[in-house]
């Protein structure tokens, strides 16, 4: 499970990165605080899943190797549940856009991927 940790830091920093650029952009761009509370609140719970999940697969794997539970779950219904629970914070408040929360659910999913591509862009140059 080293190569979780790993890649959980590599997909850390990005994330980090793009987060504090949407509060700093609430603060500074009066006109798009909807959008960049949104992109935030997403993002932010996007982070907090993936962090959870990589919990539950570490658990899953002490599991399955004999030293944790034997039942186990992957907690689809918390991770699923806090969404739920930022989209109707999101409905009820004026200050929050919508579509951009929902967008910002798919952060970690992007850093992901673009930092997938930059490996093997990076590996190919060798």
């Amino acid at each position: 499970m080293d190569e979780l940790s790993a890649h959980l830091q590599k997909i850390q920093r990005p994330a980090m990165v793009f987060l504090s650029a949407l509060a700093i952009g609430w603060i500074v761009l009066p006109d798009y605080r909807p959008f960049c509370a949104g992109l935030f609140l997403g993002g932010l719970v996007s982070f907090i899943n993936s962090r959870y999940l990589a919990m539950k697969v570490r658990q899953a794997a002490d599991a399955a190797a004999g030293t944790g539970r034997k039942k186990m779950n992957l907690g689809f219904l918390t991770r699923a549940s806090l969404a739920v629970l930022v989209v109707f914070f999101s409905l009820k408040s004026n200050q929050i856009h919508l579509i951009s929360t929902i967008v910002g659910f798919f952060l970690m999913h992007l850093v992901t991927l673009l930092l997938g591509v930059a490996a093997m862009i990076q590996k190919t140059k060798k």
